[in-house]
């Protein structure tokens, strides 16, 4: 089963498009990790409440609210730490998915026992390719061998 893990900071309108895009794709039952990270948008937290229940693409919907703003790598870890799934994909919430199948792409690639995650390449100031932190899938025998992310870097890695 998939894990899916979002972090948001209010942006209510911006998760909702989100929601709707994931819905609307993603082809499978999936679990749900929302992941508020010190929004100063109270009504947000209400609003995604109310917009998943009964979505029966989620098997399941977690909620996790920080009061201050933390890392990502610390909100990721939290998704984690809650995740039922064996695999995870951890989105920015300002992600649209566009047409069925693309889940499907991403067990594809992590099928192939040499790949420990997948997601958008971006390249560094020195031309080495990287995954980006928006959008990228991992299983949860990686993290096992690997560890979680660190949660030192404010942003990713």
């Amino acid at each position: 089963m998939w894990s899916v893990i979002v972090v948001a900071r209010g942006m209510w309108n911006v998760t909702e498009r989100f929601l709707s895009s994931l819905i609307r794709t993603v082809g499978q039952e999936v679990e749900l990790i929302y992941i508020d990270n010190g929004s100063p948008d109270r009504n947000a937290w209400e609003e995604i409440a109310k917009f998943v229940v009964g979505k029966r693409e989620f098997v399941c919907v977690k909620m996790i609210r920080f009061v201050e703003n933390e890392s990502l790598s610390k909100c990721w870890n939290a998704g984690i730490d809650v995740a039922a799934g064996d695999r995870f994909l951890i989105a920015n919430n300002d992600i649209i998915f566009h047409q069925p199948g693309w889940l499907e792409k991403f067990d594809e690639v992590l099928n192939d026992s040499t790949v420990g995650v997948t997601g958008i390449v971006g390249m560094s100031w020195n031309n080495i390719p990287f995954i980006q932190g928006s959008l990228f899938a991992t299983t949860r025998g990686v993290v096992q061998e690997v560890g979680e992310f660190d949660e030192r870097f404010e942003f990713t890695c």
